[in-house]
């Protein structure tokens, strides 16, 4: 563990003033501004407890808003720990049904690695932010860079250092060069209707549809598929304020007729803590996010299903006969 950096409150306050003197964007600050960064030491990044890199302790403070309001607090935490606990899930009674119950589990091995190499990618990225040498976050693989962008929008709440990747996800899709499952994953990582990829996925997929590039009834099939969920949902809003509206003509109407008989699938789901970063000292977790979140089995947080969504399920399941007919 890398040794407990002696930061003291007027080393915080002084830190304060320093980021409300410069732009908010850290990349933009004068070289010596940024190498002053490191006088902060280093801090841990852990996953479930395991060390996988260190970072510059300020330079996360400059560039995360979430860990700066954590550190400002506890200016001496030697970690932040990553989460993505999922709690078990134990069956429960002779009619099947499952029960959430207390205690965590981890998320799927394959996962922690990307999230791991991801985490890896942002100390580095946060060394090299206090050294005159800039460079790019990125990561060696797609599912690398969706996690990148995934943390440092959703975790750290710092998404403007994240921008190039989410334009070039939008670019690659505009331009057909990703898989359906590539897109899907995309969509996966994507967190409530405003954001960004999201709505950028959603306009470049109607865009191709209108100009003839993607058959309506292969998008519908697409949109269809578990995980599109979000994008499905903002698809059609799009289209509802682009004026496709009128029942039995036009666009809408037309992928309305193919996506019947194609069922949305809801992904089986269990309630988790959203990710969240959090000190880990002498046994005692203080936790910076406590907001109550599901996930997907790739371990993707999905955010919980509104009162109206709620309310039109019970509406088709009481439409059903016992053997699932009308």
């Amino acid at each position: 563990m890398t040794p407990i950096s002696q930061l003291s409150k007027a080393d915080v306050r002084l830190f304060l003033r320093q980021l409300q003197a410069n732009s908010a964007d850290v990349t933009k600050w004068e070289p010596m501004m940024r190498l002053s960064l490191l006088r902060g030491g280093l801090i841990d990044f852990t996953i479930y407890g395991r060390r996988v890199a260190s970072a510059p302790r300020l330079a996360l403070m400059a560039a995360s808003q979430s860990a700066l309001a954590f550190l400002a607090k506890h200016p001496c935490a030697p970690a932040i720990n990553f989460t993505f606990d999922v709690p078990a899930v134990q069956l429960r009674g002779g009619n099947g049904q499952a029960k959430l119950v207390s205690g965590k589990c981890k998320m799927r091995e394959a996962q922690i690695k990307i999230h791991e190499a991801a985490l890896v990618a942002i100390s580095q990225w946060l060394t090299a932010l206090c050294t005159p040498a800039l460079m790019p976050l990125a990561g060696a693989n797609f599912s690398i860079e969706t996690c990148i962008r995934f943390i440092c929008v959703h975790t750290l709440h710092a998404p403007e250092y994240v921008q190039h990747l989410t334009d070039k996800f939008i670019t690659d899709a505009g331009r057909l060069a990703l898989s359906s499952q590539q897109v899907t994953e995309l969509v996966s990582s994507c967190r409530g209707d405003n954001d960004q990829l999201l709505m950028g996925l959603a306009e470049k997929l109607i865009g191709k549809k209108l100009d003839g590039q993607l058959a309506p009834k292969q998008l519908s099939m697409f949109l269809c598929k578990a995980g599109n969920e979000l994008l499905k949902k903002k698809v059609e809003t799009l289209e509802k304020e682009m004026g496709f509206t009128t029942k039995g003509t036009g666009p809408k109407a037309a992928l309305q007729s193919w996506t019947e008989g194609f069922p949305s699938s809801f992904p089986t789901a269990a309630t988790r803590s959203a990710g969240r970063i959090h000190e880990t000292k002498d046994h005692e977790i203080i936790e910076i996010d406590k907001d109550v979140m599901e996930v997907d089995a790739d371990g993707w947080q999905v955010p919980p299903r509104t009162k109206e969504d709620a309310a039109a399920s019970k509406k088709r399941k009481l439409t059903h006969n016992k053997d699932g007919t009308k």
